[in-house]
């Protein structure tokens, strides 16, 4: 099996690209559960809001 340059480019590049989506991925978690509570917390205070409107 003879490898061109070019082969060999194209080889490094999806090796690259693999790195590049598994990093982002890793990173993205915590963003995630950060989002989550947050989210949750939002949530909640509009259910007050709500709970303390309907009482009126």
């Amino acid at each position: 099996m003879s490898w061109s340059v070019g082969s060999s480019w194209d080889a490094v590049v999806v090796i690259v690209s693999l790195l590049y989506r598994v990093t982002r991925k890793l990173l993205s978690v915590p963003g995630i559960l950060l989002r989550r509570d947050t989210t949750k917390e939002a949530e909640l205070f509009v259910l007050r809001h709500e709970n303390t409107v309907l009482r009126r």
